[in-house]
């Protein structure tokens, strides 16, 4: 576990304690062995895209049972993602660190256990190279792609222990260990952990020890978020909420993107509009069908989801408890949060609400509660930050926000 890190933050930015400590030879040796690793899989990648399998032969009644599995009642404005075929999902557009970090990822989930992973999150210092240079590697797996980065996540918990002796009639959906059917086919074990608590733990971490405190609840906004868009609202939809019997509304959001911060890749409403699922038929109807864009190509459009309850105010409120400096622009007449066409943004988008079937997985593309509150209002050119977080005078430039945005992203890449 210790030498699969170490060697990773050697390949993306030189760990010169850890060098020190290391014999040219050793290190000679690894890091030869890991481009070599690196090339193994760039092959089976290429023979695996050749021979995908066409599904992944979930177990149905299993995660119908834990509510884990898409169905139509539950169908509203997720979007859908083609499953992982090959793990890890190497592709040969990725730069190299983002290869190199799934690539070392995927050993520790398929060798390490669990505990040694405790163990070595527990062992790191506040702050030094081994948490920077981890710490920039994840950034620039999700930064790359999101959605890519979030179902493999989801499928190292799918594929953990599936066929092991000791629990080879269970699976883990959604971190809860579930009876697979004595008749279904297993999903075929790969890993022996997922890889969701080290993602959680590192980022928790990270936004703890961040070296200037000032700065750590942007640190905190950067890493929590999948995706920071500039966006311009185009239109509205909403359909009741299937997850709780429909006791309030989902809302859904279609933008322009004006502008991308994080989250280089997202499915675009137009060249890929067989992607965004919508919502079946009410009676009485709550659903405006949208027209389908007309346009083939990208048109630099996205879809995302957000809820009445969104700051927590209003009358769906479930919870009072967490405070929020709210900007009011986004309030209606009864305290809720809401969205007209026209507004302007920037958005802080996470992936929610993880449901697979045999082909995809499906995810709810939403405002993020924790990364930046999840939205800041644009006014002529000028971003509204209630919370202060971004400036001292809740007022900023778009072009001072951005280059603030980009110089601190610039140093967590880096490593510092």
């Amino acid at each position: 576990m210790r030498l699969l890190l170490h060697t990773y933050c050697y390949n993306v930015g030189h760990d010169t304690n850890w060098a020190i400590r290391s014999s040219p030879l050793r290190l000679h040796v690894i890091i030869r062995s890991c481009f070599l690793l690196l090339i193994s899989w760039s092959v089976l990648v290429t023979t695996a895209h050749a021979q995908r399998t066409p599904n992944r032969k979930i177990s149905i009644n299993s995660s119908l049972a834990t509510g884990s599995f898409m169905t139509d009642e539950i169908r509203m404005f997720q979007t859908k993602y083609p499953y992982l075929s090959v793990l890890p999902p190497i592709t040969p557009s990725m730069p190299l660190p983002v290869k190199l970090g799934y690539v070392y990822l995927d050993s520790i989930a398929r060798y390490a256990h669990e505990d040694s992973i405790r163990s070595f999150l527990r062992s790191l210092s506040p702050w030094n190279d081994t948490v920077a240079k981890l710490c920039s590697g994840y950034y620039q797996l999700v930064d790359w792609d999101p959605g890519r980065f979030y179902q493999y996540i989801l499928e190292t918990a799918f594929r953990r222990h599936t066929d092991d002796t000791a629990a080879a009639l269970y699976t883990v959906v959604n971190g809860s260990d579930v009876r697979l059917d004595d008749t279904t086919e297993f999903v075929p074990s790969l890993y022996q952990t997922d890889l969701g608590e080290f993602e959680r733990k590192l980022t928790k971490h990270v936004e703890r020890f961040w070296p200037v405190p000032t700065e750590r609840q942007r640190v905190r906004a950067l890493l929590r978020s999948s995706q920071i868009l500039r966006v311009r609202v185009d239109s509205l939809d909403s359909t009741h909420n299937r997850f709780n019997g429909g006791e309030n509304f989902r809302y859904a959001a279609i933008c322009t993107v004006l502008d991308t911060l994080k989250g280089k890749v997202f499915p675009d409403l137009c060249s890929e509009s067989g992607r965004y699922v919508n919502p079946i038929p009410e009676q009485p109807s709550n659903h405006k069908e949208n027209a389908t864009p007309q346009s083939e190509g990208p048109c630099q459009k996205i879809r995302f989801v957000y809820t009445a309850d969104h700051w927590l105010t209003g009358k769906h409120s479930f919870d009072n408890s967490i405070p929020f400096t709210v900007d009011s622009a986004f309030l209606n007449a009864d305290q809720d949060f809401t969205l007209e066409p026209g507004d302007e943004a920037i958005v802080f988008l996470e992936y929610f609400s993880w449901r697979p079937d045999d082909a995809y997985d499906y995810w709810e593309i939403m405002l993020s509660r924790v990364a930046s509150q999840g939205i800041l209002r644009i006014e002529n050119d000028i971003v509204y930050d209630p919370a202060r977080i971004w400036t001292d005078t809740t007022k900023v430039p778009y072009a001072i926000f951005r280059t603030t945005v980009s110089e601190l992203r610039e140093r967590i890449v880096s490593g510092w």
